[in-house]
């Protein structure tokens, strides 16, 4: 495939351009939120065997500390899942 250097600026020039919108979350509650789904998101990514961070710990060992929670991965994402749709985030 053939594309001139110009047509790549103006493609990067363009995503740029659109993805210039940000959202703000404000009150405890709602970073609380984002954390549990951020949790969730890595989480279902170590199943599928990425990480989120190579130095930190993993979403599994934060969940299980965090909620008292035991078993394999996909048991752990299960308990969680309930978890977070008894409080209302699911």
């Amino acid at each position: 495939m053939n594309v001139s250097k110009s047509n790549l600026l103006v493609r990067s020039y363009e995503r740029t351009e659109r993805d210039n919108t940000m959202t703000m979350l404000t009150g405890d509650q709602w970073v609380q939120r984002f954390a549990y789904n951020i949790l969730l998101i890595g989480l279902k990514s170590e199943i599928r065997g990425m990480r989120l961070t190579n130095k930190a710990r993993t979403c599994y060992s934060i969940i299980k500390s965090e909620f008292g929670l035991k078993g394999s991965k996909q048991r752990v994402l299960e308990q969680y899942e309930e978890i977070l749709s008894e409080m209302g985030i699911l």
